[in-house]
């Protein structure tokens, strides 16, 4: 019986051999398939905007009129943002959609649907309310705060003190400034 632990071969999910490949829109073989984030819409109101995002797959010119199409038809809604955002990025699709080659998301052999579904989970997970990521904050604002800054800097660090990454960091940094902070209050206070 084999180890469960040892590193098992897995199957590649790129394209072993990316040759010429059937455009979706038109049919045509083509050696230089696109797949490109772009905006389906924009509307912006003064006040704010909102927009929504597609993925997009075909043969370079059939990109190229999708880009031209999708930002003519955003000109009038988008208004001031479409000469910010929405002819920026139809410009830059349209140069990169004259490189040869497949794009990345091509290669790696990944669907409109499917990179639209993992950016919807990591929009889900980034937007998620974390609490310790709220600890940290409201310690970060109130650390400096006599007793009570000293407590949130201690609540903030046990929330996140098994958390990789900024948030530990972060917690251990604020709980030491709110110690020596408080350390030097005592100090004042037992002198004056």
């Amino acid at each position: 019986m084999a180890n469960p632990w040892d590193r098992q071969p897995r199957e590649s999910v790129w394209l072993t051999e990316p040759g010429q490949l059937p455009c979706p829109v038109c049919s045509s073989a083509t050696d230089s398939l696109k797949q490109y984030r772009f905006v389906s819409w924009v509307v912006f109101y003064l006040v704010g905007a909102t927009y929504q995002v597609a993925f997009y797959r075909g043969c370079p010119a059939c990109m190229r009129k999708l880009i031209a199409r999708r930002t003519a038809w955003n000109l009038i809604p988008a208004n001031l943002l479409w000469f910010v955002l929405v002819l920026p990025w139809g410009l830059w699709l349209v140069v990169a959609s004259f490189r040869k080659g497949h794009s990345r998301d091509v290669i790696r052999n990944i669907a409109p649907e499917q990179a639209a579904y993992r950016e919807a989970q990591q929009l889900a997970a980034a937007h998620e309310v974390s609490w310790g990521r709220v600890w940290v904050i409201v310690a970060l604002l109130f650390f400096w705060a006599p007793l009570f800054g000293l407590l949130l800097a201690a609540i903030a660090y046990v929330t996140n003190r098994k958390s990789a990454g900024w948030k530990r960091t972060t917690s251990i940094v604020i709980l030491a400034l709110s110690v020596l902070l408080h350390v030097a209050m005592a100090v004042l206070i037992a002198l004056g």
